[in-house]
């Protein structure tokens, strides 16, 4: 709530945030590039409501989030470009309400969550590419309520995506332009799948390794569903 704060170039020195990080509504601020030398954070790391940023260049050094990762509701930023260093994210990430952000790319280092990913109402976005490398999410990979995705390429890695508690799940909600299920082509193991509401949806033949299901598989609401 820093309204008229323009950058963060009074810490170029940071390296390490053992706590929580968190850039919230500086209306002003469109870099951040004074975090440049940042490589830990050592819990949740949020950068939501910034009205004016419009890069994530400055985090080129940050390679790992023991917490969650929050990017939301920062209404110019076009791409989460800058993030290639991130190799570890300890909980969940959350990427929704960017509305102009188009795809994933600068994410292309994660190949494991141990918690969630949320990708949703990020109005623009029309591929998931960005997360080619992603091997597994301990967690829900949920994808909702993006009205330009038009499919699943990007996610041609994922493996699994599961719990020890069979809790987590892979769920597509809602993405009103989502015509196929194409890139899920690796996917061997999931908790439960929800397919539902995704009014353009054509084919769901997109799980030619799939060999397991732990609790549920549910594929409803898609008005013009023709092929699984």
């Amino acid at each position: 709530d820093n309204d008229a704060l323009p950058d963060l170039d009074g810490l170029r020195g940071l390296t390490e945030v053992t706590g929580a990080l968190e850039i919230d509504r500086s209306d002003a601020l469109s870099n951040i590039s004074g975090l440049s030398s940042l490589s830990t954070v050592g819990g949740d790391f949020e950068i939501h409501a910034n009205w004016a940023l419009e890069s994530l260049g400055g985090l080129s050094s940050l390679s790992t989030v023991e917490g969650t990762l929050t990017v939301r509701n920062n209404v110019v930023l076009p791409t989460l470009s800058g993030l290639e260093s991130l190799t570890h994210i300890g909980h969940d990430l959350d990427i929704g309400h960017n509305d102009v952000l188009m795809d994933l790319n600068g994410l292309d280092g994660l190949t494991h969550v141990n918690g969630d990913v949320t990708i949703s109402e990020n109005n623009a976005l029309t591929s998931l590419h960005g997360l080619s490398n992603l091997l597994e999410v301990n967690g829900t990979l949920q994808v909702f309520q993006c009205e330009s995705l038009l499919s699943t390429e990007g996610l041609s890695s994922l493996r699994n995506v599961s719990t020890p508690d069979h809790s987590g799940g892979l769920w597509f909600n809602g993405n009103d332009a989502l015509i196929s299920l194409d890139g899920l082509d690796s996917l061997t193991t999931v908790d439960e799948v929800f397919i539902f509401n995704n009014v353009a949806l054509t084919s769901a033949a997109g799980f030619p390794a799939l060999t397991t299901v732990h609790t549920e598989f549910a594929i409803t609401y898609n008005d013009v569903l023709i092929d699984l």
